[in-house]
């Protein structure tokens, strides 16, 4: 039986000579008390279910700050990641800019210096030309001077006289004769 505090409100006893009648007091105090007994166990397995779902609760939420600080860090390392990705190909990119930068000045000063070396061959090929065209000018000259001079020529035989003998002994300087 299900008392309620209305129920115990308005609960009337007999009156006896004494008062109440103890039979029945202490009846409806059996019936009270276990009724409160009733209500202590039942209070006790709702507070101990209150307890465990308080401690569920409580779990969950750790589990959940857990997670969420978990999330947060993933974030932030994610971003963190992509900010030294980009930083590393930055730092590529440049070295890589760099590297190509010193290739075009290399390949412009051997560039610069193969076309040094052509027109130094071209000076020294036009120097070449000029000493060859003086040298042919000049044996040409001399040809000409040759082929002249044989046509001026007197024949050798005609050229050569007969000179006298010398003596051996002879002493330079010294005049001979006796």
């Amino acid at each position: 039986m299900k008392i309620t505090p209305l129920d115990i409100q308005q609960q009337e006893f007999r009156q006896t000579w004494r008062g109440y009648d103890a039979s029945e007091v202490r009846a409806f105090l059996e019936v009270v008390r276990g009724a409160v007994e009733e209500v202590v166990r039942e209070n006790a397995t709702l507070q101990s279910a209150i307890a465990a779902r308080e401690a569920e609760l409580a779990e969950h939420r750790e589990r959940e700050r857990v997670l969420r600080e978990t999330l947060v860090t993933a974030q932030r390392v994610c971003e963190d990641l992509k900010s030294a990705a980009k930083k590393e190909a930055e730092i590529v990119i440049g070295q890589a800019e760099l590297q190509a930068e010193r290739l075009v000045h290399n390949a412009q000063a051997r560039l610069a210096r193969v076309l040094d070396d052509i027109r130094e061959m071209k000076r020294q090929r036009m120097m070449f030309e000029e000493e060859l065209r003086s040298i042919l000018a000049s044996h040409g000259r001399l040809v000409d001077a040759t082929a002249a001079a044989q046509k001026d020529e007197i024949p050798i035989e005609e050229n050569v006289t007969a000179m006298p003998p010398r003596a051996v002994n002879a002493k330079p300087g010294v005049a001979r004769g006796g």
